[in-house]
């Protein structure tokens, strides 16, 4: 858009040098025309007042004692001797202004006359007498090539400085607009602390900039206050919770349907002490209240450790765990964060496929960094619904039958976070995800 605008302002400014390089041209043309008018109007009333015999003399002496004279005379009186000083009598077929060329008054370096252009102004007189003026024209074709060059130079000049000028401008102003874009993706990926740089380039984009800083401010103490919440509510819950828990442990049944009931009610107890253990994880791990020790991790043998604690239980479910790995695989990591990533995402393999799928942890290095991928062969999800997977409690519609809380993603993705590290999830076919580590340490 500024070389658009720039290219428009460079085509104005040429042709106001083309109009220029007209105007000045006609002016000048027009003053020549003017000068032999004068001329012409000095020579009609000395041949009136006195006869053309008389215009001869006169012209004859004005030559002999105006050496540097810019003028050229023809006079061809009806009898008697004419005059010339030097204009062709090719003037004669001219009835007005016409072009004559004409010996010049310089000598050539080969010793010859060079030819010049004239323009006269012809008139024939009552009595038949024929007279022509002329100048040379060479001082107006020299104006007018000056002229051309100055407007076509000039023009192509401005145009160039207009459109550098033009493109210097937006790539600044787009070099700032980068700097915004990059703050509003680590806004998008849920920094909200960070606030955007001033974009100057008027005080509207200065407006535009501080209400939507003053903007972020309200969405991030929005957000603080509802995670402020949904931690509280986690709190005060799980103190309850575990008395009755205790409670029911401490009860003596009558009998053994008693028994059943109270072991049941344990059960759905410390379901819901997970659950509320899990949101005060995720609300400590967004918050970023809790304790990172970030050291060299070797992330297969957290693997292989993984693997090897939820065997049995892929066993007893009819699925086969497969890990497919070469080498070690060093990531800077919290190695008990790493340790639940691998768990939510193994179990969530295991619960949401049916017996006889296979669940697969793969693991590959790059100069860049460490591909996770931990994928089934099961039925997956739709596309559609992979957005909403990190949300809070949220679950697909193919999984509400079975036990969870949809909350597994989303600690998933605060660990990921935590990382610095990227999340890919992928519905179909089966169920994958991808998390790309990119601190790394060597092996």
């Amino acid at each position: 858009m500024a070389a658009v605008f720039a290219s428009i302002f460079g085509v104005g400014a040429a042709t106001m040098l083309v109009m220029l390089d007209f105007g000045v041209a006609r002016f000048a043309e027009e003053e020549l025309h003017s000068a032999l008018y004068h001329q012409m109007a000095i020579m009609r009333a000395d041949a009136q007042l006195e006869g053309s015999a008389a215009l001869v003399n006169i012209l004859t002496e004005h030559v002999r004692t105006d050496s540097v004279s810019r003028y050229r005379y023809l006079v061809i009186p009806p009898v008697g001797p004419r005059f010339n000083s030097g204009l062709p009598e090719d003037a004669t077929r001219f009835d007005g202004f016409g072009i004559v060329e004409a010996p010049s008054s310089d000598v050539s370096s080969i010793g010859r006359k060079a030819e010049v252009r004239m323009l006269v102004l012809t008139e024939r007189m009552a009595d038949g007498s024929f007279m022509a003026v002329g100048r040379e024209s060479y001082p107006l074709d020299d104006l007018r090539a000056g002229l051309h060059k100055i407007a076509i130079w000039g023009s192509l000049a401005l145009m160039l400085l207009a459109v550098v000028a033009g493109l210097l401008a937006g790539l600044l102003f787009l070099r700032r607009l980068k700097l915004v874009n990059a703050t509003t993706g680590r806004i998008i990926d849920g920094n909200l602390s960070e606030r955007l740089p001033a974009i100057g380039f008027g005080q509207e984009f200065d407006d535009l900039t501080r209400n939507l800083n003053a903007m972020l401010d309200r969405l991030e103490a929005t957000m603080a206050a509802m995670r402020q919440v949904s931690t509280d509510v986690a709190h005060d819950l799980r103190m309850p919770l575990t008395r009755l828990r205790n409670r029911l442990e401490e009860l003596h049944p009558a009998s053994d349907a008693q028994a059943a009931r109270i072991e049941s009610a344990i059960e759905e107890a410390d379901e819901l002490l997970s659950l509320f253990n899990t949101m005060l994880r995720i609300a400590r791990l967004q918050a970023g209240d809790v304790h990172q020790d970030m050291v060299p991790v070797d992330l297969s043998l957290l693997v292989e450790r993984a693997i090897e604690a939820y065997q049995p239980a892929a066993e007893q479910s009819g699925h086969l765990l497969l890990h497919r790995s070469a080498g070690p695989h060093i990531v800077v990591g919290d190695a008990a964060m790493l340790n639940q990533l691998l768990a939510n995402l193994i179990d969530n393999g295991l619960q949401h496929t049916p017996a006889g799928t296979s669940v697969e942890i793969a693991l590959s290095s790059a100069a860049d960094g460490v591909r996770l991928l931990v994928k089934d062969d099961g039925p997956g999800v739709g596309e559609a619904e992979v957005p909403n997977l990190t949300k809070r409690f949220y679950r697909a519609d193919d999984s509400r039958t079975r036990p969870g809380t949809g909350l597994g993603l989303t600690l998933v993705s605060a660990i990921v976070d935590l990382h610095e590290a990227s999340l890919r999830i992928s519905g179909h076919p089966g169920f994958a995800v991808e998390v790309w580590f990119s601190r790394v340490s060597p092996a």
